[in-house]
């Protein structure tokens, strides 16, 4: 047992460590902190000053800032104003540089699309690279890269398509004949769905799958009723091909035509030699599914 009396070197060399040692104490309640610790901002709080910034400092009990912007006032007197009060063909995306844009019909061109230069492309991930072989004129079938197929997995169009495609495979898992423990449930030959994406426009997107399915036992309810689990592990393959072109379209009415056709190909065909091309697209998604069956045996 260790003696505690002051009179051992051990004793006073602990009394020393113990005097010398910091207190823990506990971390502030809050994520920012408090007082002059407080970082909301990101910036520190320094007495006097308010939150220090680069180049200037912030006074939140004041709510200004405690001296002028550097810069003047590069973008006008209203520093309210968004993207210069020109928000109809204007972007602001980091706060600090404009993008302007030009609408045509349902699409809307960037200033550096507008004069985008024919160059040919050897697979499409973006609209820009889309106009980009447009104009070019080499024509041609080009793959779609990455890029374009993550923006057509992601559009709306395809999120709600998928939904429905899944839940029209989770019926056809409740429909399986009682007796099987296993099978396969197939799409039928040329299925397919229309969508929808910026770069693409509206497009024809072909579905193959062949879902393995696999059943638990049957488990009695009570009053005649059985359930059991069905499941499936599968892949879809989506592929299909689509021309890049601004020609009259015969599903269109007159507005559609104006407004998907004639003014985009306008400004798509303004710079270059403007050459129609088809973009092909081929991908494959995983799902994994379970629902339930349920068989009465009374009816």
């Amino acid at each position: 047992m260790m003696c505690l009396c002051g009179k051992h070197s051990a004793c006073r060399l602990l009394e020393k460590v113990e005097k010398r040692a910091r207190r823990y104490s506990a971390p502030s309640p809050t994520a920012f902190g408090e007082g002059d610790a407080a970082f909301f901002t990101g910036k520190p709080q320094v007495p006097g000053l308010g939150r220090v910034f680069l180049m200037r400092n912030y006074r939140a009990d004041l709510a200004k800032w405690a001296t002028a912007d550097p810069l003047g006032y590069p973008d006008g007197w209203n520093q309210l104003a968004y993207c210069c009060n020109a928000v109809s063909f204007c972007a602001d995306y980091a706060g600090g540089k404009l993008f302007y844009y030009l609408q045509a019909g349902w699409y809307y061109y960037s200033a550096n699309e507008v004069l985008a230069p024919g160059v040919a492309q050897s697979e499409i991930n973006s609209f820009q690279d889309a106009l980009n072989h447009y104009r070019s004129g080499t024509g041609g079938s080009i793959p779609a890269g990455n890029g374009l197929l993550g923006e057509m997995t992601a559009s709306d169009s395809f999120v709600a398509g998928e939904r429905l495609l899944l839940k029209g495979i989770e019926d056809k898992l409740t429909e399986v004949p009682f007796v099987q423990t296993s099978g396969v449930v197939e799409s039928a030959p040329g299925s397919y769905r229309g969508m929808r994406c910026f770069t693409l426009g509206s497009y024809r997107l072909n579905i193959r799958y062949s879902a393995c399915w696999f059943a638990d036992d049957w488990v009695c309810e009570g009053d005649g009723v059985y359930s059991r689990n069905v499941r499936s592990n599968f892949q879809i393959w989506f592929s299909g091909e689509n021309g890049w072109d601004f020609e009259w379209n015969n599903t269109y009415n007159l507005w559609e035509n104006i407004s998907q056709e004639l003014i985009p190909g306008a400004i798509a065909g303004s710079i270059g030699h403007p050459a129609n091309y088809t973009i092909t697209y081929q991908f494959f998604r995983n799902y994994h599914t379970s629902t339930r069956q349920v068989y009465y045996l009374y009816e």
